[in-house]
């Protein structure tokens, strides 16, 4: 009797690890950007193009301290430049996702924040909100789209081209089943808000056909845009 008890306690204490573990898989970290504390390009106090690392790392351990208290673990590093008296990014990590603040010249440059978790276009969509339109950026062989927000780029995972045979036309399906990437958070001037292809969000709800010999002729899809 007493090695059936055992048995059981044993089992419900793996059933709840691996609950746990299941639970902990499915984080999606949209409370980054849905209590962010002021407007894109700004995250949470950091502001692209202005804040100085001595600011940052008052606001980053602050924001680790605050998320301590509502139970939530986030720990960072940083990678100084070697021979230089600056820092090149700072690294968090955080329940779902992981954060790149990178630095030029001891001054916030650019704010990375990865998904690990890659939810689908739709439910980002649905858990932040939809975006303003929709980017398509094009290479010799593959196709990335982007969700535009102001003052955001949320890029999705790329794609290989599929062209259609009888139209030579590159076709881009099941737009809202694919996979978002990564938020990157920088100063964007207005006038570099080009890709080489731009739709509106409902517009995505079919497959898109597009003509790749008439791209934007103002797209930085080669400068601003791409990783």
């Amino acid at each position: 009797m007493k090695i059936l008890s055992k048995i059981i306690i044993s089992f419900f204490v793996l059933l709840l690890f691996f609950s746990g573990c299941q639970s902990e898989e499915k984080v999606q970290p949209y409370y980054l950007l849905t209590k962010n504390t002021c407007d894109f390009p700004c995250w949470m106090g950091i502001t692209p193009g202005e804040t100085p690392y001595t600011e940052l790392k008052e606001i980053i351990d602050l924001l680790v301290r605050d998320y301590a208290k509502k139970g939530v673990v986030i720990t960072y590093e940083e990678k100084p430049i070697v021979h230089r008296n600056w820092v090149e990014y700072i690294y968090l990590e955080m329940p779902g996702s992981e954060a790149y603040i990178i630095l030029d010249s001891n001054i916030v440059k650019e704010i990375k924040i990865i998904f690990l978790n890659t939810p689908t276009v739709a439910e980002f969509a649905e858990n932040f909100k939809v975006p303003d339109k929709i980017g398509i950026c094009l290479s010799s062989s593959r196709a990335r789209p982007i969700l535009f927000y102001d003052g955001a780029l949320v890029f999705t995972k790329t794609g290989l081209l599929n062209i259609d045979e009888r139209t030579g036309l590159v076709s881009i399906e099941d737009f809202y089943l694919g996979r978002v990437d990564e938020v990157r958070l920088k100063v964007i001037p207005e006038d570099n808000h080009h890709f080489d292809f731009t739709f509106d969000w409902e517009d995505m709800s079919q497959t898109v056909l597009i003509d790749i010999n008439k791209t934007d002729p103002n797209s930085d899809c080669f400068g601003e845009f791409i990783p």
